[in-house]
């Protein structure tokens, strides 16, 4: 059983037939916590709630060797003047 379906699965157990958190998750073989998330995912976004998140970073990770924007763009500022004063000779 695929990860939504199981989950949607430990819900209606829980919800719909009436069974304790604690029987939820013997039957389920998960812990206690986990069907408690569940249920409050249940209550708050419906359906989708039960769907798997990612646990990918939400922002990307800042690289060490980058240099500043300002930093490259003074580069750039400082080759093109350089180019101009050298054909101006």
């Amino acid at each position: 059983m695929n990860s939504p379906n199981r989950n949607l699965a430990i819900i209606t157990y829980v919800l719909k037939q009436g069974n304790t958190v604690a029987a939820a998750a013997r039957h389920f073989k998960v812990s206690r916590q986990w069907v408690y998330t569940l249920i409050h995912r249940y209550e708050t976004s419906g359906g989708a709630g039960l769907q798997p998140r990612t646990k990918a970073p939400h922002t990307p990770t800042p690289m060490k060797n980058r240099a500043p924007e300002k930093t490259k763009s003074t580069k750039q500022e400082e080759s093109h003047d350089a180019t101009q004063a050298s054909s101006t000779t």
